[in-house]
């Protein structure tokens, strides 16, 4: 994590008109540090020349997306570059109303709360999937093969990861990647733009309705039904059983099973390519817990 000191450097040196009163700094990803500055703006600087390459994309892509999506998103209204003090461009928006969701302030909402941004979850899937393709390859958007991609995860897995599991993990691993695999309906999808990090933590919310949704910066090309799994994590199985009611999926039991595989695969890459030690034990915490109590 950046120091806030270096960040005050970096803003003042790129920005001399910003007058930087006050930073604050609002977490890390893997590969994005995030600060609150002057309780007005986010400031985004990447970590690594992977999220540059990402950061690139949302420029070119957030201007494209403001208008065709129900809610807001980031406006970049600083887009700094490499500099002596920071060797990355970075960028700064105004910040959106509304407060970052958790598992907790989900689920102290209402019934009647947890509906409606329901609707508007689907209402926004519903809006980034219908953005044209060829639009967003156009800024570099990847496209992305779930079935490559995780046939070649398998071959990670069983070098890496199944030699530390028990014989009973080992086998319900290899059983979830044969049915994922082998389930041709898994793979009878047309490509298309999905966020592809559509979790709690990118959700903006005042109480009741959602206001925004931030960090657009693994958008891909690829699986529509990868899009829920972040909220299947966060959120249950009840209330994915809510956004399907507006989306109209043809087979909600399948998307679930299916889900349920993200979800747990994506614990196991926390484990296998975590940016610390820390965050791949946390993976692996979490991928044994998932295993043996799949989330309701």
């Amino acid at each position: 994590m950046l120091d806030t000191s270096l960040v005050h450097s970096i803003l003042t040196e790129s920005f001399p008109s910003l007058e930087v009163a006050e930073i604050v700094a609002l977490g890390e990803g893997w590969h994005i540090d995030a600060f609150a500055v002057n309780e007005e703006y986010v400031f985004r600087f990447p970590k690594t020349e992977e999220a540059v390459v990402h950061l690139r994309k949302e420029i070119c892509m957030l201007p494209k997306l403001r208008s065709a999506l129900p809610l807001a998103i980031p406006d970049f209204t600083f887009v700094g570059k490499p500099s002596q003090s920071f060797p990355r461009p970075f960028v700064g928006y105004k910040m959106i109303d509304g407060e970052i969701l958790t598992k907790e302030s989900f689920a102290s909402l209402s019934d009647a709360a947890k509906k409606s941004i329901a609707k508007q979850v689907a209402d926004f899937v519903m809006a980034m999937h219908s953005f044209p393709s060829p639009e967003a390859k156009k800024c570099g958007i990847e496209t992305l093969d779930a079935r490559d991609d995780y046939t070649e995860f398998l071959r990670e897995i069983r070098e890496k990861a199944l030699p530390k599991l028990s014989g009973a993990e080992q086998e319900e691993v290899v059983c979830l990647f044969e049915w994922f695999l082998e389930e041709e309906k898994n793979f009878a999808y047309e490509p298309i733009l999905r966020h592809a990090d559509l979790g709690l933590c990118h959700l903006l919310s005042d109480g009741q309705k959602l206001i925004g949704v931030i960090d657009f910066g693994d958008m891909t090309i690829g699986d529509p039904e990868y899009e829920l799994h972040f909220l299947y994590e966060g959120c249950g199985r009840v209330f994915i059983e809510l956004i399907l009611q507006y989306l109209n999926h043809p087979d909600p039991d399948r998307l679930l099973q299916k889900l349920q595989f993200y979800s747990k695969m994506n614990f196991l890459d926390d484990a296998l390519h975590g940016p610390t030690d820390g965050w791949k034990e946390w993976g692996w915490k979490e991928f044994r817990r998932a295993l043996e109590s799949p989330t309701e």
